[in-house]
């Protein structure tokens, strides 16, 4: 990442330490760089492994990524404030490497680095998230399990910071303005004429979408006004293939491109268009902390089917965006015409209310405070 003018005249050199091709890390450097602070990202996992080590299996992988990491922290200036995006395993080595060249490292628990972590592992990350200066959740629900789980933990050194969403953002200041639904259906290259179901939006197996397209192919005859779109463009290339096989299948079972895979990476515009596109995004992952998808979805004023598990009934849009199924039975039943017809409808109802409260919780404008506060800079944007 380079510096860029900025918006303020902050300039806070930081170090985000996470992966770099993440769309999290990526998008917010490039928010904060807008709002005049210098972000820099290092990459664990970047570099050449240190040559027998990596043939030890996990112990020696994590023991290459320390010493690589411990080579490249010594180009990086000391006075940077460091942010860790995500809290998983390697957290354990890496914040005491960290806590020794710089002042100020904070870390961004994502949600299934909690959620979904091996408990096992807790006697190794507790003092590592001790040592932090502050540690963000996305949301009340990862928050109370880091409480839960590290209970004596400086209550004063947790919050909640959410990530700004730049698909919020464009779709307010032009997809709204240029495109209507069967429009950015049309520029999409899919069928303006049926109603668009996107099944999960990343290629992980805890999204479960392989199991998805496997039910619905079985309910073709009932569910022909649809078509299916699978966004795999992140995540595991085992699941993508698992992915594209499955819709394979199904296609040949259902007699025609039903569920199409989507692998092609959009950016923040093309990204904005798909939301506008999307009439339904049915969500039946195993966990899920904050999903901007989700967000972007009901901002574009546009339906979420959810399992009843996941923690959105606090979210905007709970109740007239966000409809919640106990098992796929139920899920299919919700995607008949009828049902979709009157949902839609109680919908737009809500969706004058529901934009404002989403903007001030998902738009860059609405979280930057809290970004400035995790950072440890006072003032306002």
């Amino acid at each position: 990442m380079t510096a860029s003018k900025g918006l303020a005249a902050d300039s806070t050199p930081l170090l985000f330490v996470g992966c770099q091709t993440s769309v999290f890390v990526v998008r917010t450097a490039v928010a904060l760089e807008e709002r005049g602070f210098r972000v820099d990202v290092l990459d664990p996992r970047e570099g050449p492994p240190y040559g027998f080590l990596a043939r030890l299996g996990a112990p020696g992988g994590a023991f290459s990524r320390y010493l690589g990491v411990r080579r490249r922290l010594r180009e990086i200036d000391p006075r940077k404030v460091v942010v860790i995006h995500g809290l998983g395993a390697d957290v354990a080595w890496l914040v005491p490497l960290l806590k020794q060249r710089f002042k100020r490292v904070v870390g961004v628990a994502y949600g299934s680095d909690i959620l979904r972590r091996r408990r096992s592992r807790d006697w190794a990350l507790g003092p590592a998230f001790a040592a932090l200066d502050h540690i963000s959740a996305t949301n009340d629900n990862v928050l109370a399990a880091i409480r839960d789980g590290f209970p004596g933990l400086n209550p004063e050194k947790l919050s909640i910071t959410r990530f700004g969403l730049p698909v919020v953002d464009e779709l307010r200041n032009v997809v709204f303005r240029e495109y209507d639904t069967a429009a950015a259906k049309a520029s999409l290259r899919l069928d303006p004429g049926r109603t668009v179901v996107a099944l999960g939006y990343s290629a992980s197996a805890g999204q479960r979408q392989v199991d998805l397209i496997r039910m619905l192919a079985r309910q073709c005859d009932t569910l022909e006004h649809i078509q299916f779109v699978v966004p795999i463009q992140y995540g595991s290339p085992e699941i993508q293939q698992a992915v594209e096989n499955a819709c394979q299948a199904a296609n040949v079972a259902c007699g025609g491109s039903k569920f199409i895979p989507i692998t092609e990476f959009y950016d923040v515009h093309q990204s904005a268009v798909m939301r506008m596109a999307t009439d339904v995004l049915v969500n039946h992952s195993v966990s899920d902390a904050f999903s901007g998808t989700v967000l972007e979805t009901v901002y574009a004023g546009n339906l979420v089917f959810a399992a009843r598990h996941l923690p959105y009934q606090s979210m905007p849009g709970a109740g007239s965006s966000i409809w919640f199924y106990d098992n796929v039975e139920d899920l299919v039943g919700m995607l008949s015409e009828q049902s979709l017809c009157s949902l839609a409808q109680h919908a737009s109802g809500g969706r004058l209310a529901t934009r404002p409260a989403l903007e001030a919780v998902a738009s860059w404008d609405g979280v930057i405070p809290d970004w400035r506060t995790l950072i440890g800079v006072a003032g306002e944007d």
